[in-house]
C-alpha cells in the first residue's frame, strides 16, 4: 500500500462512516480498484478508532450527558437498539461469512438507495426531541442496523431512513443514529481485534496517515451531517448509491 492509497481510504472511511454511502462497502470498493490483497484487518480497525474519535468530539456534549444521567430514556433505547445489532452482526459472521466480505455488493448498494429515496419521499414528524421515539422505534432500528454489518448497507443511511419512516424527526433520527453506533463500533473493534493474529500489513506511516485521514474527513462528514443533512435532501446521495451500485458491478 503506497501512502496517498492509505490516505484515500482513511478519507473513504471517515466519509463513508457518517454519510449514508456504506463505508465498509466503498473499503471493499477501493481495495479491489488499488488491487490491495495484504491482510488489511489492522489497518481497518485503526480506521474505525479514529472515526470513533471524531463522533466523540464532535457529539461529546450528548455523550457526557448520557454518561451523567444513564436512566434516562434515551440509554434505555440506545441499549435496546443493540441488542438486535449483536444478535444479527454475530449470525453474519458465524454463518454467512461470505456476505460481509462483499458478496452481494452491487446489491447493497442498491438497498442503500432504496431506502434513502423511501426517506425523500416520507414527510417525517415535526416534533422535537425523542418523544416519537419508544421502545419498538428503537427495537426496530437495531434490527436495521444488524442488517447494515453487510458491505454495501448504509449503517447511517438505514437507520436514519428507518426512523423517519417511522415518523421520527429528521434531525433526532440523526443524532440517535449516531449515538447508537459508539457502542456497536466499540465492540466492532474489539471483536475484530480478537481476530487480529499481530499482522500489521501496511508500514507505520500508512497506518498512521490513514487514520489521521479517517479522523478529519469523518469529523467534516459528522459535522456535515449533524448541520446540512438534517435540513437538506438526501435524493442526491440515493442517486450517487445506484450508480455506484452499476459501477460495483464491473469492479470484481
Amino acid at each position: 500500500m503506497s501512502l496517498w492509497e492509505a490516505i484515500v481510504l482513511g478519507a473513504v472511511q471517515g466519509l463513508g462512516e457518517f454519510l449514508p454511502v456504506s463505508s465498509s462497502g466503498h473499503l471493499i470498493l477501493f481495495q479491489r480498484m488499488f488491487e490491495l490483497k495484504q491482510d488489511l484487518l489492522l489497518f481497518d480497525i485503526l480506521l474505525h478508532c479514529a472515526t470513533l474519535l471524531a463522533i466523540c468530539i464532535v457529539m461529546r456534549k450528548e455523550i457526557i450527558s448520557l454518561i451523567s444521567h444513564p436512566f434516562q430514556k434515551s440509554v434505555g433505547y440506545i441499549v435496546l437498539s443493540v441488542i438486535p445489532t449483536v444478535i444479527i452482526a454475530l449470525i453474519f459472521e458465524c454463518y454467512f461469512e461470505s456476505l460481509i466480505s462483499g458478496l452481494l455488493l452491487p446489491v447493497c448498494f442498491a438497498i442503500t438507495g432504496v431506502l434513502l429515496v423511501a426517506q425523500w419521499m416520507q414527510k417525517t414528524s415535526k416534533k422535537e426531541g425523542f418523544s416519537v421515539l419508544n421502545k419498538g422505534k428503537a427495537i426496530a432500528c437495531g434490527l436495521v442496523q444488524g442488517i447494515a454489518v453487510l458491505p454495501g448497507i448504509s449503517r447511517s443511511g438505514a437507520t436514519v431512513s428507518t426512523l423517519c419512516l417511522m415518523g421520527v424527526n429528521r434531525e433526532e433520527a440523526v443524532r440517535f443514529s449516531f449515538l447508537m453506533s459508539i457502542p456497536v463500533i466499540i465492540g466492532s473493534v474489539l471483536l475484530e481485534g480478537l481476530k487480529m493474529q499481530g499482522n500489521i500489513g501496511v508500514t507505520p506511516a500508512c497506518l498512521i496517515a490513514g487514520c489521521v485521514s479517517a479522523f478529519v474527513f469523518g469529523f467534516a462528514s459528522l459535522r456535515f451531517m449533524l448541520n446540512v443533512f438534517t435540513k437538506k435532501g438526501q435524493l442526491p446521495f440515493a442517486v450517487y448509491m445506484f450508480a455506484v451500485s452499476l459501477l460495483s458491478i464491473f469492479i470484481g
